[in-house]
């Protein structure tokens, strides 16, 4: 039988599972950084593609958009990050009001759907779902982008956008994933202060004070088959609405349209 260790300090579980939650943490901590460094030039506006993709394109006619993960925090003057959920309805709406208006302009039926599906009580099976959409769209992610750079693909997302979607007749789902950092004025402040001793002392230090990382997902809603793909990361303040349409203008250029 099998011995579990538990870490000192820290609640009654696994050490394993303390692990796991320390580095998801970290994870999401560092993906924001890396944003806001410009050290990720993900997928640099370069589509990837299912293998059905183009089998599957002409009867796409109606497609739902909901939100994957939609993830905001501020950068204060000393490089420590602050979750803001405050900040997070309104980037939400602006992600996904962006998207439909894209699809829109290509002549394409939608649905919002504003919330992840969520687990009924004493059932995971849902959260198990989401789970795997989230883990596709990281391998993809990183073996198609990180370390390869093969345009096709061939996964799939299991029953989770047709569970999404419920009764509505779709024939696709378009997850949304955004993970934005935002200045405090202290950063902001710090930023005017390097440009004025750059100025005066002809040594130019660079301080980044907002981006982004926009992730689209379109899953087939009858199959599970993942068919696009696309992310981009850039320097841009995602309180500002201009922004945020350019970002999404730009991730979804290829978007509904055929294979080059």
């Amino acid at each position: 039988m099998g011995m579990v260790v538990f870490l000192k300090g820290e609640p009654m579980q696994p050490i394993w599972a303390a692990r796991a939650a320390r580095c998801k943490r970290r994870s999401r901590t560092n993906l924001a950084m890396l944003c806001l460094l410009g050290l990720i030039q993900i997928g640099c506006n370069s589509s990837r593609y299912g293998v059905r993709y183009e089998q599957r394109l002409p009867d796409l006619k109606r497609i739902a958009v909901m939100p994957g993960s939609i993830e905001v925090s501020s950068l204060h003057s000393g490089g420590v990050q602050e979750s803001r959920p405050d900040l997070v309805g309104t980037a939400r709406d602006r992600a996904l009001d962006c998207v439909l208006t894209e699809l829109i302009h290509r002549q394409v039926d939608t649905i919002r759907l504003d919330q992840p599906i969520s687990a009924p009580v004493g059932n995971d099976s849902n959260a198990r779902r989401v789970a795997l959409v989230h883990a596709v769209a990281n391998a993809i992610r990183v073996h198609h982008y990180q370390i390869g750079n093969q345009e096709v693909f061939d996964y799939s997302a299991g029953d989770a956008s047709r569970v999404a979607i419920g009764s509505q007749d779709a024939d696709a789902v378009l997850w949304v994933y955004m993970t934005a950092v935002v200045p405090t004025e202290g950063r902001e402040a710090l930023k005017a202060t390097a440009i004025v001793v750059g100025v005066l002392t002809g040594i130019h230090i660079r301080v980044n004070t907002c981006g982004a990382v926009v992730t689209l997902l379109l899953v087939d809603a009858r199959t599970g088959d993942v068919l696009w793909f696309n992310q981009l990361a850039a320097e841009r303040d995602i309180r500002d609405g201009k922004s945020v349409e350019k970002l999404f203008h730009e991730v979804s250029r290829y978007l509904m349209k055929p294979r080059k």
